[in-house]
């Protein structure tokens, strides 16, 4: 959505989230250039497991209703990206399924609004009990990149949300708002599972 260039809202709904995109009839303006990039985006929800989408359409004739789900049988020309954005998320995830835990992860299982744009944590945690909590590895950035991540991860300002800083970053404990750990190599598993099990059910 971002990278389309939609305005959007985003909430959650069951066990998904609802996804609202304004058409081009609610510009002024550059309406056929907004109505390109909603084309664009098209592609990219048909890679989602499970979609489906409901267009209200502006016709001479009145207003028309167009439906798409995952069974519609269209196949999106765009290639899945690797699951993982780094091989410490990956070795994260592979030892954290090892261990022998009532938490259940999720990778990227959810979407956090911040109005014009949006913050997809790494990693989801659930407990049975109902407690729940998010992880984002913070790897090797550069400056530019890694000041607009922290930025971007303090305007979620999410006390769920756990941050895993590389120690070789130039940032400190203080440069976020949320709780901070930070790891070598790789991010202990054990880390993240102590501040999970302190974690109060909301």
């Amino acid at each position: 959505l971002k990278l389309a260039g939609l305005m959007h809202h985003i909430a959650p709904e069951g066990d998904g989230y609802r996804v609202l995109v304004d058409g081009p009839v609610a510009l002024f303006q550059r309406t056929r250039r907004y109505g390109v990039n909603m084309s664009r985006f098209l592609p990219g929800l048909m890679l989602a497991q499970k979609w489906q989408m409901q267009a209200e359409i502006s016709t001479r004739q009145g207003i028309k209703w167009f439906y798409l789900d995952q069974n519609c049988g269209l196949i999106s020309h765009y290639a899945r990206e690797d699951p993982f954005d780094s091989s410490v998320e990956a070795a994260f995830y592979t030892q954290f399924c090892k261990r022998k835990t009532e938490w259940h992860i999720d990778r990227e299982g959810e979407i956090v609004d911040l109005g014009d744009t949006v913050l997809i944590p790494d990693f989801r945690f659930r407990h049975p009990d109902g407690r729940s909590g998010l992880l984002e590895i913070v790897g090797f950035w550069t400056p530019g990149y890694l000041q607009k991540k922290i930025d971007k991860l303090n305007r979620a300002h999410r006390d769920d949300l756990l941050i895993a800083v590389n120690e070789k970053l130039n940032c400190t404990r203080d440069s976020f708002h949320g709780p901070v750990i930070f790891y070598k190599t790789r991010v202990r598993v054990r880390d993240v599972l102590e501040w999970l099990e302190n974690r109060r059910a909301e």
